[in-house]
């Protein structure tokens, strides 16, 4: 690398690093960052036995060590900072082995700036963790050879004891690789290299098969795959459902992989695909900003890095004026970014705590609606007394009731029971409203 890419590339790396610092511990947990601090209060072996969680422990454990440096929310998400940080690293060298210094200057930007790579820097979850690990599974895939074999094991095997979205990514790295394998006269030393490092992952995961087998067998109750069995009438396949899935993820990826530089070739074809690629891309990061859809984005936040690799490679190599196009995607990266940053909140459960505690008069009651509401209620009130909710619960005559509801898009209000028993037996005398909550507070009627 020459010392003019290299001090773009510390620049950059340094803009990234200061975005993810920005504000880190400015917006309230949520609930899925407060569950993953519940957990870190079990001890390691009850954390890694934990059967009711969709994800592997490894997390946890790594958080539980880290929260001896404490537990405020800029702490809890630094480890997802650093992650990030380590994305960024790891496609430089992807982006200089596959293609050049330009693409990878370019690629590393994208994300440097991406808003959906920044909101999950900034989130305590495991979700970006897979990320670095597809990264190191795509270079082992770029090298072959014992060191490839080894890239390929390492990023296959921490992505398992992570996160389960690793194993699509896996799925969509190999199909890849299979379609230039193929192109480059299928060495059957190759695909030995490709199937034991992948095997030898697996086996390194075998502890946690178990759980992983549970996880799959929950698939088929999931509500997308629920509502298409009960329209088809197709049976539960349980543990079979995410094998066929990955299977036809990969068969479907190797196809698209061996038919997309043949369209890119054709200088027509090319460039529709690359101006439908490059508006696609453009558009997804302007909407990222809107605060629904996590279950997706969780998802593509884990390949995002791969996206933007190709996004750059395509802006390079297959745009007439590929400045403006730099130009116009960094900029639209950059405001989105900046939006994440300053106007869009997390579930506002800070606030609430701070509020009751505040104005709430001896003897009242909070009653959390629903009742997982605990969780990041109990991350800043630890000691409080809660009212579990539960219908036509009767309380003390002369006690008021701080009910925290939650507030989702589309939800009629009453939004439970709960809300309509209180509405129905007790005097509002107070709403304030927070960030998809609210507060509610009734008094006895006189």
């Amino acid at each position: 690398m020459s010392n003019r890419h290299r001090t773009w590339l510390l620049l950059i790396l340094l803009v990234a690093f200061m975005l993810r610092l920005a504000f880190l511990g400015s917006k309230s947990i949520w609930l899925d960052e407060a569950f993953s601090v519940w957990q870190t209060e079990r001890t390691p072996n009850e954390i890694w036995n934990t059967v009711n969680d969709n994800h592997p422990p490894m997390y946890y454990l790594l958080l539980q060590a880290w929260m001896y440096f404490g537990k405020s929310e800029a702490i809890i998400r630094l480890p997802s900072v650093l992650v990030s940080m380590t994305g960024l690293v790891l496609l430089s060298l992807l982006a200089r082995r596959l293609f050049n210094q330009q693409v990878a200057l370019f690629a590393v930007a994208l994300l440097a700036l991406a808003p959906i790579d920044l909101w999950y820097a900034q989130e305590a979850r495991m979700v970006l963790f897979v990320a670095p690990a597809a990264l190191l599974i795509a270079l082992g895939l770029s090298k072959m050879g014992w060191s490839g074999a080894v890239l390929i094991t390492v990023g296959l095997a921490l992505g398992l004891y992570f996160d389960y979205t690793i194993i699509p990514l896996w799925g969509i790295l190999s199909g890849i690789w299979f379609a230039q394998w193929w192109k480059g006269g299928h060495p059957i030393n190759q695909l030995a290299t490709w199937f034991v490092a992948s095997l030898l992952a697996w086996l390194i995961f075998m502890p946690l098969w178990p759980h992983l087998q549970l996880v799959a067998s929950r698939m088929s109750g999931i509500y997308v795959f629920a509502n298409i069995r009960e329209v088809t009438g197709l049976p539960d396949f349980g543990v079979l459902l995410p094998v066929i899935a990955l299977i036809f993820l990969g068969i479907g990826t190797a196809v698209l992989a061996w038919l997309t530089p043949q369209i890119l070739s054709r200088p027509s074809a090319g460039q529709i695909v690359a101006a439908l690629s490059i508006v696609t891309f453009f558009l997804l990061t302007a909407l990222m900003p809107i605060p629904r859809l996590y279950t997706i984005k969780r998802l593509v936040v884990t390949g995002w890095p791969i996206v933007v690799l190709g996004v750059a490679w395509i802006a390079l190599n297959k745009v007439r004026k590929p400045r403006p196009i730099i130009y116009v995607l960094i900029t639209i990266s950059f405001i989105a970014t900046l939006v994440i940053l300053l106007a869009v909140p997390k579930d506002d459960w800070r606030s609430a705590v701070s509020y009751i505690n505040e104005h709430a008069g001896p003897g009242d009651i909070t009653w959390l609606d629903p009742s997982h509401g605990r969780i990041p209620y109990n991350y800043y009130e630890p000691t409080v007394d809660i009212l579990e909710s539960s219908k036509n619960l009767e309380v003390e005559q002369n006690a008021s009731v701080w009910h925290v509801a939650e507030r989702q898009p589309n939800r009629p209000i009453p939004g439970s029971e709960v809300e309509i028993w209180l509405d129905e037996n007790m005097q509002l005398v107070e709403v304030v409203p927070l960030y998809r909550l609210e507060l509610r507070r009734y008094s006895p009627v006189e």
